[in-house]
């Protein structure tokens, strides 16, 4: 095998781990802005006087 068919064909197989790694790693992380948690009040004074 040529050296120059070898570096073609890890081309090749890196382009393919690419577009199969795309959809999985551009699906991750939130796409709004953070909101808190239902039954919170957000912000919060720190320390939080009610816990005792």
């Amino acid at each position: 095998m040529s050296s120059s068919h070898h570096g073609r064909h890890r081309l090749l197989l890196l382009l393919m781990a690419l577009t199969l790694a795309l959809p999985a790693l551009s699906a991750c992380g939130r796409k709004g802005p953070p909101e808190p948690p239902e039954g919170t009040t957000y912000p919060r004074q720190y320390p939080d006087p009610v816990y005792q």
